[in-house]
């Protein structure tokens, strides 16, 4: 295949957790990829949930997401890696590789497109398109595409509930195998041998579908067993994400009550701050004005004081005048204007 000089980036998506002894495959295949695609000089980006692999190394890829392999937290990756694509203005074009991450990586892909995300931030899939994916995946588009081209596949049906899969089984007749589509190795996958395998010797029950029940005792298919696990497993988890749920919700209506407590709190604390300040004024201003009062008033009393003294020297000062002319007789003062010239001796 010639290289594709219109692609810069590639972002590589791995399968998640796997079990030891099984699936390292798809270790091996992602790593693979990761150093053959920037030995020919494309961006890489991996994303994987499992960080105890060999392509979450760093040195394999330019940059590494070690998050959830969930539509949400790889399409805010996809946003991310875009924008920093769309800042390079000679930058070409963005793709998703799906095939080297096994079951998980093309379940991802084939979610990502039917959302909408690839097509909203224009990245391409390689490898495999979505119409192989869904032609390799799909039970009824694979029988119909290998008819379609002359092959013979076994008589086949595609049923989503127990009583569907009866009534074929009985057209069909015995052996007959359970395959599930877009399941991770194969999983869930059995054979039955007889419609007796089907129901039960204590007639307990379980619910396997929308509209229909299926019995579950010992020594059932073991196909039947991992389903009402996987069930059991289903409801408790979800019952689980709701008591949580619910609990964050209560724990965030409480923080709100309590930030809606503290800012009442803090801005009657700023109201009452405000009024003291102010009356701190008022009385500050109210002892200033007495003590400018006081301070007219010790001088105007001290001004009275000193007109008083003042009155009081006048009025000796006056006495004394007085006596004096009366010491003098007043013959100096009759001497003086010529009313007593005739006696000199009273002088």
């Amino acid at each position: 295949m010639p290289r594709r000089n219109d692609i810069q980036k590639i972002l590589v998506i791995g399968s998640g957790p796997i079990v030891i002894g099984q699936s390292a495959e798809f270790d091996y295949s992602g790593t693979q990829a990761c150093k053959a695609l920037r030995q020919e000089g494309y961006e890489v980006v991996l994303v994987n949930s499992n960080p105890a692999t060999i392509m979450t190394d760093p040195e394999l890829a330019d940059r590494t997401y070690i998050e959830p392999l969930t539509r949400e937290y790889v399409e805010e990756i996809i946003r991310i890696e875009s924008e920093m694509l769309a800042s390079n203005p000679a930058s070409g074009k963005f793709a998703l590789l799906p095939t080297v991450g096994g079951q998980t990586a093309l379940n991802l892909a084939v979610d990502l497109a039917d959302a909408g995300i690839l097509d909203k931030y224009n990245v391409e899939l390689i490898g495999a398109k979505l119409e192989a994916i869904k032609k390799a995946e799909d039970r009824l588009l694979f029988k119909d595409a290998m008819l379609r081209i002359g092959l013979d596949v076994s008589k086949s049906a595609l049923v989503n509930n127990l009583r569907d899969g009866l009534e074929f089984a009985a057209k069909l007749g015995f052996p007959v195998l359970i395959r599930p589509s877009f399941t991770l190795g194969g999983s869930i996958g059995a054979a039955t041998n007889s419609t007796g395998m089907l129901f039960p010797a204590n007639g307990k029950t379980w619910n396997i579908g929308a509209d229909a029940t299926a019995p579950l005792f010992e020594g059932g298919t073991l196909w039947f067993k991992r389903k009402a696990a996987l069930n059991n497993y289903s409801q408790a988890m979800a019952l689980y994400r709701q008591t949580v749920l619910g609990a964050f919700e209560q724990v965030a209506d409480c923080l709100r009550a309590l930030d809606h407590d503290a800012q009442t709190l803090q801005a009657e604390a700023e109201a009452l701050a405000a009024a003291g300040q102010a009356l701190r004024l008022i009385q500050a201003n109210y002892r200033a004005g007495l003590a400018t009062y006081l301070d007219v008033l010790i001088a105007d009393t001290q001004y009275h004081q000193t007109a008083i003294l003042d009155l009081e020297a006048i009025a000796v000062r006056y006495q004394d005048t007085v006596a004096l002319f009366a010491a003098l007789g007043g013959g100096w003062w009759n001497e003086r204007t010529g009313a007593n010239a005739a006696a000199p001796d009273a002088k």
